[in-house]
C-alpha cells in the first residue's frame, strides 16, 4: 500500500487579505453600448473603479 503524502499550510499561499476596505462581489447587467463607451473613455481604469466612482458621485447628490 502506497501512502499518500500531502503538503501542509504554506506561508504566503492563497488569496491575500483584503484589509480594512472589504469588497463584495455582485453580478450586474449593462448595455453593450454603455460598456463600450466606458472602455473607450476610461481605458486605463478598471470597470469596478469607474462604477464605484460614479456611484459615490451619484450618492453625493
Amino acid at each position: 500500500m502506497i501512502k499518500s503524502i500531502r503538503g501542509g499550510k504554506r506561508e504566503g499561499a492563497g488569496r491575500k487579505a483584503l484589509g480594512k476596505d472589504k469588497r463584495i462581489s455582485r453580478s450586474i447587467t449593462i448595455k453593450k453600448e454603455l460598456l463600450d463607451e466606458i472602455k473607450i473613455k476610461y481605458n486605463q481604469k478598471t470597470l469596478s473603479y469607474v462604477i464605484e466612482d460614479a456611484l459615490i458621485e451619484y450618492l453625493k447628490k
